[in-house]
């Protein structure tokens, strides 16, 4: 039975098989009328695409002698050609800002390198025929590509350029007591004649020489083609050494003690005083607004002396003024009994009095003595004396100063010689002391004269200095990488328009990206929107999502409000925040999450001081590094004063990051630290554009090409920012300057304010609105994006905001 059943099942499996012979032949003989479709069209279009394949191939030799190699000029780049009317030719280019898919060139300018752009041309046959293009794309004669690599060469100085650039290596120094060096040859141009005279050659003569003592004028003239210029110098010439000052106490923002106990800050060890803060009425640059300010307080008894004494030794003392004034603090207005002042010196721990006073009475005093005699490293020691039984005295403005040593001069060299270069500088011949510095370098890539001549790959080069005219010659090394010609890692900048979903009137955020490393600075206030428009960033940027560097550079809270969002979302490994704390409870949400993040955390001063782990410069790669400046205000209590400012360099590049370090509170505050920075490339406004900051001054200190401005949500906000007195400085002082704003928007009406703010109304947030600015960096320079101008940034005065500013009384020369 089951051997039947096997049997007829497998007759039926036998009979399944053999039905499917009438499918076979309909496949057959649908194959064959595909063939000879194929065969027809074959025959029909195969010699038309055979020609066409001719044609692409004969379009790209026509293109290919269109192409140069390299160019300072605008490049033809065809749609088409004569001749080859059904070509189709389309352009793309690696580098839009250098050179567009028009051919429009933008050549470098003088004083960056020339730029390597891929210029990619798209052929296709241009086909009504949908079979024929169908042929031509099955064939792969459409959509051929072809690269050209082209060198975007870099213009020629003009002459007033080259003058300009010869002018940055004109230095004399204000005072001397020895001879200068004066350059008098062209190294970066040749072609500027540099021609030196004095006003009293019996003074100082026209080679820098000094004869004698007084006041000399030397007038350099710069001639270049038909161009001239003339510079004079203002300097006089002593027979003493220059003067320093060696510590400047006025007492303000620092902490105090108690009178109960000895206790130490600001260089000085403190016995039976406080720091007092008093009121006094302060013009700021927006009103006439109440401001404190601190003084030393000390209360002596009879047989306790209160004490201010100096913990560090200073060398080559000059001089030491004060002021103080004496209170009884039982309000007698006749005094009976003795109060004196002394001051002591000391050079081995044993003290020996320098001035004692005639006894005090109820009044204001300066003390005031010359040093000049003690010619050893000494302290001093600051006391008061009393037979009351309580006598307050009040002490304000110590201040020390002392001859230049060796060390300065050797400090000021290695302040003007950058980490790195990229171009060409020319070194300084004599320093702001006075004295002549003779160059020697280890390496062809950086010249004496400050050359720079591009080898392969980065070149670390020993500059050495030996300094004449200080007694004993000073020698000096300093070590400089000078940028290769190999493709480097880009560093990218991201100024975050943390207002463009509309909500964030103010703040920013700053987005840095080099390799691997992703770094924040500040992440505008506690709000969604500004949180998200922050997130997209680093999200579609960051590869890792950890943040391995955080700078919180002040605590206002359209700083530093949206870091807790950042500490919840992110990984952060390195914390560089701004010195001391604040009242507001944003600030202890920051500082709860900070410390649950449980990162490394640096102090800006303890970075600035290299305090353990902390470093006042961090190296992110190779010609790539942060460093942090010393504003001389970090101490303050008001908030913005204590912005962190540091200095992004990357190959050369050097980005300028201020913060909100404004001059509103304290008016010297810029000056305080703008010297030291060094001329820069870009700048971040100070402070979202405010008037008190970004002043004449200080843009003549840094000298910026470009400056950015972040202001939250839309131009005019309620703090008008950005205000047109800073705008009207930045064009004044250099109208080549371009200034590209984050925000935009349009309004109805805008109006001066009491304060004269221009502020608006806004109705149109997204027009001329530049959205998130992108800065690229790279061996040959920088590159500036937007999120919503695909070819350049809108620079602000093409903006409507300034066309119809009724202050607007200078612009950007196009």
């Amino acid at each position: 039975m089951s051997e039947n059943k096997k049997k007829k099942t497998a007759v039926k499996k036998t009979a399944v098989k053999k039905t499917p012979k009438k499918g076979l032949l309909l496949r057959i003989v649908i194959i064959l009328v595909v063939v000879g479709v194929i065969g027809y069209f074959g025959a029909r279009y195969f010699p038309q695409t055979q020609l066409d394949q001719v044609k692409v191939e004969e379009v790209k030799v026509e293109i290919k002698n269109l192409i140069p190699e390299s160019t300072t000029g605008n490049i033809s780049l065809p749609e088409m050609l004569v001749g080859y009317d059904d070509v189709v030719i389309s352009w793309e280019s690696s580098n839009e800002s250098a050179v567009n898919k028009l051919g429009v060139v933008n050549s470098p300018s003088y004083e960056q390198e020339d730029k390597i752009v891929n210029l990619t041309a798209t052929i296709s046959i241009n086909s009504s025929d949908a079979m024929a293009k169908l042929f031509n794309d099955f064939f792969k004669v459409n959509n051929q590509k072809i690269v050209f690599t082209i060198t975007i060469k870099h213009r020629e100085a003009s002459s007033e350029e080259k003058i300009r650039l010869v002018k940055v290596g004109l230095f004399v120094p204000l005072t001397t007591a020895t001879d200068i060096g004066l350059l008098t040859q062209d190294h970066l141009f040749n072609s500027v004649n540099i021609n030196w005279q004095t006003s009293n050659a019996s003074i100082m003569t026209a080679a820098g020489k000094k004869v004698a003592t007084g006041a000399v004028n030397l007038t350099a003239t710069l001639t270049c083609e038909d161009k001239t210029e003339t510079i004079i110098f203002n300097t006089l010439v002593t027979d003493q050494p220059s003067i320093v000052t060696a510590l400047d106490t006025n007492f303000d923002n620092l902490k105090t003690g108690t009178y109960s106990s000895v206790w130490e800050n600001g260089g000085w060890s403190y016995e039976r005083a406080i720091l007092a803060t008093d009121l006094t009425q302060t013009p700021d640059p927006d009103a006439i607004s109440e401001q404190s300010y601190q003084k030393g307080r000390f209360k002596a008894e009879n047989g306790k002396n209160a004490s201010m004494t100096l913990m560090t030794f200073v060398d080559k003392p000059n001089r030491l003024t004060f002021d103080y004034e004496i209170f009884a603090t039982d309000k007698k207005t006749t005094y009976t009994k003795d109060t004196f002042l002394n001051v002591y010196y000391s050079e081995n721990n044993v003290w020996i009095l320098l001035s004692k006073s005639a006894p005090l009475g109820s009044d204001k005093y300066t003390f005031d003595y010359d040093l000049s005699t003690l010619n050893l490293p000494v302290r001093f020691k600051i006391e008061i004396e009393t037979a009351y039984a309580s006598m307050r005295v009040d002490i304000d403005n110590v201040l020390i100063t002392r001859y230049i040593a060796s060390a300065d001069v050797s400090r000021w060299i290695e302040g003007n010689i950058p980490a790195s270069l990229s171009k060409s500088m020319f070194l300084p011949l004599t320093t702001v002391y006075g004295g002549i510095i003779e160059w020697t370098s280890s390496h062809l890539a950086l010249s004496k004269e400050g050359l720079v001549t591009k080898q392969t790959a980065a070149t670390k080069v020993v500059l050495t200095a030996l300094v004449k005219g200080f007694g004993a010659n000073i020698n000096l090394s300093v070590n400089v990488t000078v940028s290769g010609l190999n493709t480097v890692t880009p560093v990218e900048i991201y100024f975050i328009d943390i207002g463009k979903y509309g909500q964030s009137d103010c703040g920013e955020s700053i987005y840095i990206k080099y390799d691997n490393i992703d770094i924040l600075v500040d992440a505008g206030d506690n709000i969604k929107a500004s949180n998200q428009a922050i997130r997209e960033v680093i999200d579609l940027y960051s590869e890792d999502k950890v943040i391995e560097y955080l700078i919180a550079t002040h605590p206002d809270a359209d700083h530093i409000g949206g870091l807790p969002f950042i500490f919840e979302l992110y990984e952060v490994l390195n914390l560089i925040q701004f010195n001391g704390d604040h009242t507001t409870n944003l600030y202890q949400k920051y500082k709860t999450a900070y410390l649950a993040e449980e990162c490394s955390t640096c102090a800006v001063l303890d970075a600035y001081n290299n305090v353990g782990s902390c470093m006042r410069e961090i190296t992110l790669g190779p010609d790539v590094f942060i460093e942090f400046l010393n504003t001389k205000n970090y101490e303050a209590k008001e908030p913005n004063t204590r912005s962190i400012v540091f200095i992004l360099e990357a190959y050369g590049i050097r980005t300028l990051l201020t913060g909100d370090a404004d001059n509103g509170s304290n008016s010297h505050l810029e000056r305080d630290y703008m010297n030291t920075v060094g001329n820069i490339d870009i700048l971040k406004a100070v402070h979202h554009g405010t008037k008190a900051g970004t002043t004449t001054e200080f843009l003549q200190a840094v000298d910026p090409e470009v400056v950015i401005i972040t202001n939250g949500n839309y131009f005019g906000n309620k703090h008008g920012h950005p205000t047109y007195d800073a705008i009207n400085r930045i064009y004044q002082y250099d109208n080549k300057i371009t200034v590209y704003a984050v925000v935009g928007g349009d309004s109805e009406v805008c109006s001066l304010s009491a304060s004269n703010s221009y502020k608006c109304e806004l109705s149109d947030p997204m027009a001329d609105r530049n959205g998130t600015i992108k800065i690229t960096i790279d061996s040959n320079g920088y590159n500036i994006y937007s999120e919503h101008y695909q070819e350049k940034p809108l620079e602000l005065s093409s903006t409507n905001f300034w066309i119809t500013n009724p202050m607007n009384n200078f612009q950007y020369a196009k």
